[in-house]
């Protein structure tokens, strides 16, 4: 599919890496406190797409919410053990197995997305008065595009799932990821 000759397009990929790590590293990790908030009630972005996924429905298990979002179980224990201290989920009994254990959202943790999902959108919205609606439509497009991307190739490499407890497994492998 590339145009460009094999140098033109190795140049343009380092161009695009080189402005995601920049947005990685900078602009993005100084908007953290503004997004996600400050002080003992702030989440981290982690924590936040736990909560929103969470939110998302009624109730949980704890292995659906692991894989949904592409974590190691003991991982997402620790991160639903840190937001229900903060009263933001509740573990509760599960409705089909008494024995096992389900999650939901508390009101404060619904509270607290939609104060996200604001700061979030007023953040997205500050972002695009740069761009017209034509090409803020393009851009949703070649990200969503460049992320379908990334997803191929690390299936291809048979890259792997790494949480920060270290447990690492194969993209796609026994969970019908793919």
């Amino acid at each position: 599919m590339a145009s460009a000759s094999d140098g033109q397009r190795a140049d343009v990929a380092m161009r695009i890496f080189a402005a995601w790590r920049e947005l990685r590293r900078g602009p993005v990790r100084r908007l953290q406190a503004d997004i996600y908030g400050s002080g003992s009630d702030a989440l981290d972005p982690a924590q936040m797409d736990a909560l929103e996924c969470v939110a998302s429905r009624r109730r949980w298990r704890m292995s659906d919410l692991a894989e949904a979002l592409h974590l190691d179980p003991s991982t997402i224990t620790r991160t639903i053990d840190r937001l229900s201290a903060a009263g933001y989920v509740e573990r509760v009994p599960a409705k089909e197995d008494g024995r096992g254990v389900e999650v939901r959202a508390t009101p404060a943790g619904r509270r607290q997305c939609g104060r996200v999902t604001t700061g979030r959108q007023a953040a997205m919205l500050g972002f695009l008065d740069q761009f017209s609606d034509a090409d803020a439509e393009r851009l949703a497009l070649l990200m969503e595009r460049l992320v379908d991307g990334v997803a191929k190739v690390a299936a291809e490499r048979g890259a792997v799932d790494r949480d920060a407890s270290g447990p690492v497994r194969p993209v796609g492998a026994d969970d019908g990821r793919a």
